[in-house]
């Protein structure tokens, strides 16, 4: 058997971690990761090397999709391909549902005012009447031949809304994890230690201004969702106020794909790279803007405070309100902030929000490759 990641982004040490590498190696199971960013976002291909990039003897480049289509007709009916950001049924990519097994993975979306209970419920339960094998045997002629997926890896009770049903072959498998951040959590609270003895708050950094997927993979139409400087001097400013008042320490978490150990933006503070569940866990409470490490927050149940400006890309400040509104906690517009804060925080829907978009309530609370590794290996 071979289990392989198809990628639209360059091999680091946190998708080792979170690919479980370590896990299927013991097993005797190789992973293998098949990057195709050359084959879609050139630029960011050739420019862009990861701060925390790792050798790995079964990771492999492709340059054409000639090389990509001559390996996946290498594979069997005992291996398994997981689709990572849902590029299989493309132009380019040749079909293999007939020889292999395919696994769309729909976990880590951005929460949005969009998302429905009752979108998600109904795909939910027509997936399960789907599992009727004469309904299912008619959708199977119907489409037979078609490239489709043989099953979907799903986290988060709302990821079903995103599902679209024509997709998927029959027979198919829903695998049922959890956001990747939560695979973290668990092995640190098997291991519990403390970065910090002082009290301080965490600003979760997103690479607003200085992301590598903005520009290379279209992202926002644009290279920054704000103007560097001015990005840089609301923010600071803003955390100057909250030492001052508060009397807490500010330590910067970095966004994994960056790294500021040449740049002093932050303006002295302490910068600390892939610790946020441990920062987190011990902090007074969390700013930032949309990014998944909030999740710790939630995991940590730790007050939240979203930061927006009139000066941010109008469809990121959307995405800051929305996700704002789902937990319902305040917003900072920090080209108007007053000085009023308020630190009584309000985490009555964290829940909710941990259902719906980190673990469904019925999902195994074993790490991700725990779980894949049952399904695949042992069925």
């Amino acid at each position: 058997m071979r289990i392989i990641y198809l990628t639209i982004a360059k091999f680091n040490k946190r998708d080792y971690f979170r690919f479980g590498v370590d896990f299927f190696k013991e097993k005797g199971i190789n992973i293998e990761v098949w990057n195709i960013s050359q084959l879609l976002f050139a630029e960011y291909h050739n420019t862009y090397i990861p701060p925390d990039t790792i050798d790995y003897e079964h990771y492999t480049e492709f340059k054409d999709y000639g090389q990509l289509n001559s390996e996946l007709k290498k594979l069997t009916k005992t291996d398994i391909l997981i689709d990572f950001n849902a590029q299989y049924l493309k132009d380019g990519i040749s079909n293999v549902s007939n020889t292999t097994n395919v696994y769309k993975v729909v976990i880590n979306f951005k929460p949005s005012n969009d998302d429905n209970f009752w979108n998600a419920l109904i795909k939910k339960r027509w997936l399960q009447i789907l599992q009727f094998w004469f309904i299912g045997k008619t959708m199977f002629l119907l489409n037979r031949g078609q490239k489709k997926y043989n099953g979907v890896i799903l986290g988060g009770f709302l990821s079903y809304g995103y599902l679209r049903i024509e997709e998927f072959q029959y027979p198919y498998k829903i695998i049922k994890i959890h956001a990747l951040d939560y695979d973290l959590y668990l092995s640190q609270q098997r291991n519990p230690r403390s970065l910090q003895t002082n009290e301080y708050c965490v600003f979760l950094d997103e690479a607003v201004v200085n992301h590598p997927d903005f520009k290379s993979f279209g992202l926002f139409n644009s290279m920054k969702l704000c103007d560097t400087e001015v990005y840089y001097k609301e923010l600071n400013s803003f955390l100057d106020f909250v030492e001052a008042k508060y009397k807490v320490k500010v330590i910067i978490s970095s966004h994994p794909r960056v790294t500021y150990e040449d740049s002093n933006v932050f303006l002295n503070r302490e910068v600390m790279y892939g610790n946020s569940n441990e920062l987190i866990k011990n902090a007074k409470f969390v700013i930032g803007h949309t990014s998944n490490s909030m999740h710790y927050a939630i995991l940590h149940n730790k007050g939240l405070i979203f930061l927006d400006s009139t000066n941010y890309d109008q469809k990121f400040r959307k995405m800051i309100q929305q996700k704002a509104s789902i937990l319902a906690v305040q917003v900072v517009n920090l080209s108007e902030f007053n000085g009023s804060l308020n630190l009584d925080f309000n985490t009555n829907q964290y829940p909710k929000f941990f259902n719906n978009y980190i673990k469904e309530s019925s999902s195994n609370k074993s790490p991700s490759w725990v779980i894949l590794f049952n399904e695949f290996v042992r069925g």
